[in-house]
């Protein structure tokens, strides 16, 4: 079909991205720049980790948790949450926005960044 767009499974290659000692995470940027589009689509998986800071100044986010739990933490106000299977989140871009994300066991979101994450 015209300008449709289908990515299948065998497609989609998580790559390991390095987030510091105690972490193991993978990543997939499925859509987005590569395809001329002002947002990225990705998929992630989060293995036991002790904290993966990400920073929301320059995009913000919205994840789908496919599979297990992760914790989010705002360090700048200690308040955490916990991102449960079938939960949807919203991060908004914000000067200065750092949220920690960690896990116990393995867990897996989809998300959606606007603009690009990197």
């Amino acid at each position: 079909m015209k300008n449709i767009h289908v990515m299948r499974k065998d497609e989609i290659k998580l790559e390991y991205l390095d987030t510091g000692e105690g972490n193991k995470f993978f990543i997939d940027d499925t859509v987005g720049k590569n395809h001329n589009l002002p947002f990225t689509f990705g998929i992630a998986e989060v293995h036991p980790s002790v904290g993966i800071d990400f920073d929301y100044e320059g995009d913000g986010a919205i994840c789908l948790n496919l599979e297990g739990t992760i914790r989010l933490e705002d360090p700048a106000t200690n308040e955490t949450m916990l991102f449960e299977k079938g939960d949807v989140i919203y991060i908004p871009q914000a000067e200065g926005k750092h949220i920690i994300w960690s896990a116990d066991v393995y867990s897996k979101f989809a998300f959606v960044t606007y603009p690009h994450w990197r």
